[in-house]
């Protein structure tokens, strides 16, 4: 459908305007708009056409084309390739390697006599029982509460051993003084 002027449109002609270019003459041109002095063209125009409303197709890029990923996806599922197998490995490594950790240091007998070495951390090393700061009145192992020596008869103070890859080495002292 193509929009037509009102019966009354003059182009570029307004009604008593007194602007009106000299010499004009509406009628001079012809249906298709040629010009004076050029012939007028009987071949279409290639894309310059009347709309075809009816018949109108969108045109869409071939189905066949990839679309183009993104680098990043690439960089980043490489990298979770690294991350997961790296992971893996350092799990493989523990897991084999756990029975070969240090194990935790065997605790005093009771009755041993031992004294306080100070630094980072404070441990009991056997000692004399002439010159020893303390005496072990009982040994509670697999665990590190101190509340163990409380039912303990002559104890006046206690030493507790945390081994931190498993609490089976953990170990509590009872203590007392040598001269008690």
């Amino acid at each position: 459908m193509q929009a037509v002027p009102p019966a009354g449109y003059q182009p570029g002609y307004q009604a008593g305007a007194a602007s009106v270019p000299p010499n004009y003459d509406p009628a001079g041109y012809q249906a298709g708009y040629a010009q004076p002095g050029y012939p007028q063209q009987d071949y279409p125009q290639p894309g310059y056409g009347p709309p075809e409303y009816g018949n109108y197709q969108q045109q869409w890029p071939a189905q066949d084309a990839a679309p183009k990923r993104s680098r990043t996806v690439l960089v980043l599922v490489i990298l979770l390739i690294v991350v997961v197998l790296g992971g893996v490995g350092v799990g493989v490594y523990l897991y084999q390697h756990k029975g070969t950790a240090a194990t935790a240091p065997t605790p005093p007998a009771a009755g041993t006599c031992v004294n306080e070495q100070t630094g980072p951390p404070i441990t009991m090393v056997s000692a004399d029982c002439a010159s020893a700061t303390f005496q072990v009145v009982k040994v509670f192992t697999g665990t590190d509460n101190r509340a163990a020596c409380d039912g303990v008869a002559g104890v006046t103070n206690f030493y507790t051993f945390t081994w931190p890859p498993e609490s089976s080495g953990d170990y509590v002292l009872c203590l007392k003084s040598p001269g008690q």
